[in-house]
């Protein structure tokens, strides 16, 4: 009896228990709606949070890219308008000078590969002719260059076109190497300097030189001379190959055939072969110094003896066979002063040679560069200047100034402030 009566206790405190349970699931679950409904706000207002930072965020974006793009298209209108305006401004003229010799706008855009010329470079080597004019003592070989005159500034216009046209083939000549895989190395550069330098004595006698001269140091000698020279002479060189089956060369190599090795019959094939200026006087040309000759001819007259005959020499006018008669020595006495003998002249020996000469005209070197000059892309942002495909060179814009231009030519035969530069 007692056994039961326990038994039916536990049941009574389990289904106390259980209730008790029932109750506090009971209770879970009418607070649950509750916290689902509370998770669902707290997780809407999270992104309604988020998604009004993002939406802020790509306001910001959008705004910086509009301020931005505002900004650009401000400088390019500032650019292009800055452009067209000094298109219509001279740069070499007095007022303009100063600016364009600062701001690197480009006169004018060469080749396929889009090299600039800017109106720095052209202002400087524009300077630099204007200066050597200016310093040369010309009055003893009858002339007066005075470029402040009314016919004074329409030649320094002639000259400064003639240095503008200069830049431009410089340029023409750097891509054609490139073209045939001509690169010139900094040791290559400071190789051909030095050599320039022995010609002239010492560097010390160079440096004054080209500061009196031309205003300019010897890193602007290297930069506007002396690189293009090695270009066009290694241009050259590739050139050379082409011209083997040209009329002129195989005439030439009939005349090299026909000459005794001891140049006994040389006049007699001068005058059955060699053409221009050549053909007079027997072939004869006289006394050179060095640089006095085409490098092609220098170069190999200077390293032969007296009595030597050369082969056919290509150069860039022609085809030439040269007879060297003589050759001396003479002490001269350099224009500077030398860092060894300061406050006394240099002195120097150097090697004449006394030459004769065949020569036969080909389609020369200058001719083929004539002809790249002219299928060469050219843009002139310039409004005194155009390019002329045609003639492979840079020509007055105004019909006034190119009839001036022919007429001061015309008149001016042997005027040195006309004459080739560099």
């Amino acid at each position: 009896m007692v056994k039961k009566e326990k038994k039916e206790k536990r049941i009574e405190q389990k289904k106390g228990k259980d209730s008790d349970k029932d109750k506090k699931i009971k209770q879970e679950k009418a607070k649950n709606p509750d916290r689902k409904k509370e998770a669902k706000q707290k997780k809407r207002k999270n992104f309604d949070k988020g998604k009004k930072q993002s939406g802020k965020k790509e306001k910001d974006i959008k705004s910086l890219f509009k301020k931005f793009l505002i900004v650009a298209i401000l400088l390019l209108v500032l650019i292009v308008v800055t452009a067209f305006s000094l298109y219509f401004y001279s740069p070499l003229e007095t007022y303009t000078r100063p600016i364009f010799k600062n701001v690197p706008y480009p006169v004018a855009i060469v080749g396929r590969s889009h090299s600039v010329i800017t109106s720095a470079n052209l202002i400087q080597n524009a300077d630099a002719v204007r200066m050597f004019y200016e310093s040369q003592d010309l009055a003893s070989k009858g002339f007066r260059v005075d470029f402040t005159t009314k016919e004074g500034e329409m030649r320094l216009k002639i000259k400064e076109k003639d240095v503008f046209n200069k830049l431009v083939e410089n340029k023409i000549v750097e891509e054609l190497a490139r073209g045939k895989g001509i690169a010139i190395t900094q040791k290559e550069a400071q190789k051909k300097l030095d050599e320039k330098i022995a010609e002239h004595g010492d560097r010390q006698s160079l440096e004054l030189s080209l500061k009196s001269l031309y205003g300019w140091d010897i890193n602007d000698f290297r930069d506007n001379v002396v690189i293009y020279q090695i270009y066009l002479k290694r241009l050259f060189g590739a050139y050379i190959f082409e011209i083997t089956e040209q009329e002129g060369y195989k005439k030439c190599i009939e005349a090299r055939e026909e000459l005794n090795d001891n140049g006994s019959n040389f006049v007699d094939v001068v005058k059955a072969y060699s053409e221009g200026e050549s053909a007079q006087n027997d072939g004869e040309l006289g006394w050179f110094r060095y640089h006095q000759l085409i490098p092609e001819v220098a170069d190999v007259v200077f390293a032969a003896d007296s009595g030597k005959i050369s082969n056919v020499i290509v150069s860039p006018i022609g085809f030439h066979i040269v007879h060297v008669q003589e050759t001396r020595e003479r002490e001269i006495i350099t224009d500077g002063k030398s860092m060894e003998n300061s406050g006394k002249d240099a002195a120097k020996t150097i090697k004449e040679v006394k030459i004769r000469q065949i020569y036969v005209h080909g389609t020369t070197f200058l001719d083929w560069i004539l002809e790249q000059k002219k299928q060469m892309p050219v843009i002139v942002l310039m409004k005194d200047y155009i390019w002329n495909s045609q003639q492979g060179e840079i020509e007055f814009r105004d019909q006034r100034m190119k009839k001036i231009e022919k007429k001061i030519r015309m008149n001016s035969e042997g005027d040195p402030s006309l004459g080739n530069f560099q």
